[in-house]
C-alpha cells in the first residue's frame, strides 16, 4: 500500500511538472534567479552518496534530492556523473563543462531522474543518459559540446522537452528507446537523429513543434501517397510511409536533412542538402526499398546518400560535393547507381571514398568523379 501511494504522489508530482513546462513559452536555460556556487565534479554511485554531499531533499518523488545552482568547470571525465540509485533527483540550475559529459546519468530506477534548465557547453557531450526509463530532461542549453548536445540511449518512456542545443556537432540523438516523447525543442546548426533499433520504436515516438534551423522538424508516419513539394522544414522525417514523393526541399546547416525509415517506393527528387562541417547524412534511407533517388543536390556531408538495408534502389543524376563518403551503401542488394558527379572531397582526407560499398550486388557505371578524388588519395570506388 505505502509503495502504491508514493508511485501516487510521484506521477501527480510528474504531470504538474510537464504541464508547466511543456506549455511554457520560453526554451533553455533563460535567467537565473540565484547565484551559482563553484563546484568540483560530482560523482554519485548509490543512495547514500546524495546524503553524503548534503544534497537538500530526502529522495521521495515529492521532495527529491536536489544538485542545483552549481558552476561546474572540471577537466574530469564528466562534470556530474549518477548511477546505481534508486531515491528521485533533480538536476537543475547548473552550469557545467568537463572534458567528456557535462551531465551523465546511467541505469538509474525508472521514473526517478530529472535534469532540468541546466546549460551544459564545450564538453564532448552535453548530456548522456544511458538505460533510464521515464527520464525527464527538459529546459536545458546545450551549445558548442564537440559530439552531442543530448543523447539518450535504450530507454522507455523518456521525456526530451523545451531543450536548446546550438552548435554541437550533433543536437539529439535517440538510441533504441521507445515511447519517447520529444516536443518543443529547437536546434540552431546541429539537429535531431534517431537511431530506433526497430520500426516499433519510431512509430510509438510522440514527436511535436521541435524546430530546426527557425524550421519546423517535418515528422510524419504511417502515411500512403503523401507529398512533400515545398521546403517548409529544417528537417524531414518519414517513417513507415509508402510512395513518398519528396521534392524541391532545400534544407541547411542540419545533422541529418532527409531521413527515411521502413519506407517503400518513395521518391526523393530535385532536393538540395546542405550541411557546414562534413558530418551527418545529406539523405538517409533505412530498411527502405524501392527508392529512387534523383537530381539531388549534397554538400558538407559525411555522407552525402546514406543506404542500409534497402534493396532495388536507384540513384542517378545526384551532385554530391564535399563529402568524406559521397554515396554509402551498407547490405543492400540490387542497387543501380549511374550518372552522379561526385567530388569535391576534403581536402587530404585518406578516409574519403566517391562510393563506399559493404557488401550487396550494385550496378555502378557511368559516374563523373571530380579530380580532387585522386589528388586527396581517396577513392573513387571502393568496395568492402
Amino acid at each position: 500500500m505505502k509503495n502504491r501511494f508514493k508511485k501516487v504522489i510521484y506521477f501527480v508530482f510528474l504531470l504538474i511538472f510537464l504541464s508547466s513546462f511543456l506549455n511554457s513559452p520560453k526554451y533553455g536555460y533563460g535567467e537565473k534567479n540565484v547565484s551559482l556556487v563553484p563546484s568540483g565534479s560530482i560523482l554519485i554511485e548509490n543512495d547514500a552518496d546524495f546524503i553524503s554531499y548534503g544534497f537538500p531533499g530526502n529522495g521521495d518523488a515529492s521532495n527529491p534530492f536536489r544538485i542545483e545552482n552549481l558552476e561546474i568547470n572540471t577537466t574530469d571525465q564528466a562534470g556530474i556523473y549518477i548511477t546505481g540509485t534508486t531515491d528521485h533527483f533533480i538536476i537543475q540550475n547548473c552550469e557545467i563543462q568537463a572534458d567528456a559529459y557535462g551531465i551523465f546519468i546511467e541505469s538509474v530506477a525508472s521514473g526517478t531522474a530529472t535534469v532540468f534548465n541546466n546549460l551544459c557547453v564545450n564538453s564532448m557531450h552535453g548530456i548522456l543518459s544511458w538505460s533510464n526509463d521515464q527520464i525527464v530532461i527538459a529546459n536545458n542549453t546545450c551549445n558548442n559540446n564537440n559530439g552531442y548536445g543530448i543523447q539518450v540511449e535504450f530507454s522507455s518512456k523518456p521525456v526530451i522537452a523545451n531543450n536548446s542545443c546550438s552548435h554541437n556537432t550533433f543536437g539529439t540523438l535517440i538510441i533504441g528507446c521507445s515511447s519517447s516523447e520529444i516536443a518543443n525543442n529547437t536546434f540552431i546548426y546541429d539537429g535531431f537523429e534517431f537511431f530506433s533499433g526497430n520500426l516499433d520504436n519510431l512509430v510509438t515516438t510522440s514527436f511535436y513543434n521541435n524546430k530546426a534551423n527557425n524550421k519546423p522538424i517535418g515528422w510524419f508516419t504511417n502515411i500512403d501517397d503523401g507529398v512533400f513539394n515545398e521546403s517548409n522544414y529544417g528537417q524531414l522525417f518519414l517513417i513507415n510511409c509508402s510512395r513518398a514523393e519528396i521534392s524541391n526541399q532545400i534544407i541547411q546547416g542540419a545533422i541529418t536533412c532527409i531521413s527515411l525509415f521502413y519506407c517503400k517506393n518513395a521518391t526523393v527528387f530535385d532536393n538540395t542538402v546542405e550541411n557546414h562541417d562534413y558530418e551527418g547524412k545529406g539523405i538517409v534511407f533505412n530498411d527502405s526499398p524501392n527508392a529512387n533517388i534523383t537530381n539531388n543536390s549534397c554538400n558538407y556531408f559525411e555522407h552525402g546518400i546514406s543506404i542500409q538495408e534497402s534493396d532495388l534502389a536507384k540513384m542517378e543524376n545526384n551532385n554530391i560535393k564535399n563529402c568524406a563518403f559521397g554515396i554509402y551503401v551498407n547490405s543492400c542488394d540490387n542497387i543501380a547507381i549511374h550518372d552522379n558527379i561526385i567530388g569535391g572531397f576534403i581536402p587530404g582526407n585518406t578516409y574519403s571514398d566517391g562510393i563506399q560499398v559493404f557488401g550487396g550486388y550494385l550496378r555502378v557505371y557511368n559516374n563523373l568523379f571530380y579530380a580532387d578524388v585522386v589528388k586527396s588519395g581517396a577513392n573513387a570506388l571502393l568496395f568492402i
